[in-house]
């Protein structure tokens, strides 16, 4: 699974499309941040559905700001939890357990990035 976003990263949300994944149990995610110029705070999020994409669940919250980095997480669906409010995830926090049979990512931004790219890589199992 590999995703590419756009070089010229600008202000507000983009949501990408969702990628069927039938069977999913578990899924190691790495995105990766190659920073060029401007811009202040950059998010991308990991969500996952359960009602077939008519809504999303945010499942991992990966922060970055002025520098490029690598950024991993695994998670998986095979965890027993509470009822749960879905709700935006504080930068750096995952929520394990919940895993539908589709993800996408959603990428917001603070400022306009220039010569900047996103790249998230993932392995499902």
């Amino acid at each position: 699974m590999d995703a590419e976003f756009e070089d010229a990263i600008t202000e507000g949300t983009k949501a990408g499309d969702w990628l069927v994944l039938a069977g999913l149990r578990a899924l190691s995610v790495a995105v990766d941040f190659a920073y060029g110029e401007g811009g202040e705070s950059l998010s991308v999020i990991l969500q996952t559905s359960l009602d077939g994409g008519r809504s999303g669940i945010d499942i991992a919250h990966f922060r970055f700001a002025r520098e490029g980095c690598r950024q991993i997480a695994t998670l998986t669906g095979l965890s027993g939890l509470a009822p749960h409010v879905p709700q935006r995830l504080a930068p750096g926090e995952i929520l394990d357990g919940f895993l539908g049979d589709r993800i996408r990512f959603v990428r917001i931004a603070t400022g306009d990035y220039k010569n900047s790219s996103i790249a998230v890589h993932g392995a499902a199992r």
